[in-house]
């Protein structure tokens, strides 16, 4: 049985928090573009097609 050292999981923690505000940056950026430039009936549609594959 592992013994799970605190300072990691406060390392670890912390970094996916900061992975998490990075990602959250870039897909609410992202989405933004995409819908300026679609249009709002094609990014339903692009919406779809993304969340079915």
């Amino acid at each position: 049985m592992s013994h799970s050292n605190p300072g990691k999981l406060a390392k670890n923690t912390f970094f996916l928090y900061f992975r998490l505000i990075i990602v959250l940056g870039v897909t609410l950026y992202t989405s933004q573009q995409i819908l300026a430039a679609l249009g709002i009936g094609d990014y339903g549609i692009h919406n779809v097609v993304a969340g079915v594959v």
